[in-house]
């Protein structure tokens, strides 16, 4: 695997579907991430890039690929001794990006009458 990897953080919300009947817990995260690895994971590999999909849903899942980046994340911080105030940092920017995100999607759902 290359050292230079691109992420592309989605989120996704299970209620902004139509129709819940077929709702599967995790599904629509998965979907997600999935989506994001055929449209980008081989344009990443043909510039020499390893691609991670940084995929989370409103109802707090993480995809495995995204569990895996913060788990570089947290080995890199160690490994280079960032020291703790740094770490926090990232990751409470990660955070906000997620929190963001999930905002977004809860608004997108308000009746317009409400905005």
């Amino acid at each position: 695997m290359t050292n230079v990897t691109s992420v592309s953080k989605s989120g996704s919300s299970p209620l902004t579907r139509t129709g819940m009947v077929d709702f599967v817990p995790g599904r629509a995260v998965t979907e997600a991430a999935q989506r994001k690895r055929v449209k980008y994971k081989a344009k990443c590999a043909d510039i020499g890039y390893g691609f991670l999909p940084c995929s989370f849903s409103s109802f707090g899942k993480l995809e495995k690929d995204a569990v895996t980046l913060l788990k570089r994340i947290r080995n890199f911080s160690v490994a280079q001794d960032i020291g703790v105030r740094a770490a926090i940092h990232i990751f409470n920017r990660i955070s906000f990006a997620i929190a963001r995100g999930v905002g977004t999607q809860i608004v997108s759902r308000l009746p317009t009458s409400l905005l």
